[in-house]
């Protein structure tokens, strides 16, 4: 009777993982991935698009990142925007547009690491949240008398199993983050 409080939660619990493991794609660290650039929104054919869905993104140097606009003519617009998001000027040669990205300074690597930190507490917090709105659902259950006084705490049990473990899951992600961020 519970498993379906139990399951509605877990869903939420890994989207919440999923976001926060996006959202770690987007922040810079030591080596290039089409993920810093897919999102940023371009102006092209009178509307604002991503980026994503305007070429092909390519990483074939650590280093760089490489976009093939598929309609050339908005190749001006697509350097503009990446050039204004990364603060780092694309150059291209008519085909192509081609981010050099140059060695992070330290600096850049503890805001990073700071930034990191407070998206994964985020997640947390989503994830907490999450468990909150589940246990209100079993005591709205269980002073209904739906459910049983032992399968209220077993179903307590279980949210706060759950969160431990996608905690870790979040944990381990950010761990993985910082070390790539402190890699030279």
């Amino acid at each position: 009777m519970i498993t379906d409080i139990l399951d509605n939660n877990k869903i939420k619990m890994q989207k919440s993982l999923d976001f926060f493991i996006s959202e770690l794609g987007t922040i810079r660290s030591s080596r290039a991935t089409p993920a810093l650039v897919e999102g940023i929104e371009v102006e092209s054919y009178g509307q604002k698009m991503a980026l994503v869905q305007l070429g092909t993104i390519t990483t074939p140097e650590p280093r760089e990142i490489v976009i093939e606009p598929w309609d050339k003519t908005l190749i001006p617009a697509i350097s503009k925007a990446v050039s204004g998001k990364l603060q780092i000027s694309a150059s291209d040669d008519g085909n192509i547009i081609r981010v050099p990205l140059p060695p992070m300074t330290q600096e850049v690597r503890d805001a990073q690491i700071k930034l990191v930190r407070e998206k994964g507490e985020q997640a947390k917090v989503a994830m907490r949240s999450s468990r909150h709105e589940g246990l209100d659902e079993l005591q709205k259950r269980k002073s209904e008398a739906s459910i049983s006084e032992d399968e209220f705490f077993s179903g307590k049990e279980d949210f706060n199993k759950m969160v431990s473990d996608f905690e870790a899951k979040a944990d381990e992600v950010l761990r993985a983050k910082e070390k790539e961020l402190n890699e030279i």
